[in-house]
């Protein structure tokens, strides 16, 4: 139903690998969530930062990807 939004992507600036994904409501639909981050194209590892900021509190998750897709946080409201 359109909650979340994406302002930045890397594809748009080439070299920035920035992106941003926030909420468009004050309050989400009750339900589970899940976060992930995906090793899109390229070779070698990649190193990811994952801010996440849920009921006031920011939690930082942080490492290096070298394929596939990773589960970094799931939560249910």
């Amino acid at each position: 139903d359109s909650c979340f939004a994406l302002d930045r992507d890397m594809t748009s600036q080439l070299g920035n690998c920035i992106e941003n994904i926030y909420s468009l409501k004050n309050t989400l639909p009750t339900g589970s969530y899940k976060v992930h981050i995906n090793y899109f194209s390229g070779t070698g590892s990649k190193a990811y930062n994952v801010r996440i900021l849920l009921n006031g509190t920011v939690t930082n998750y942080s490492g290096t990807l070298t394929s596939g897709n990773l589960l970094i946080r799931e939560f249910t409201l």
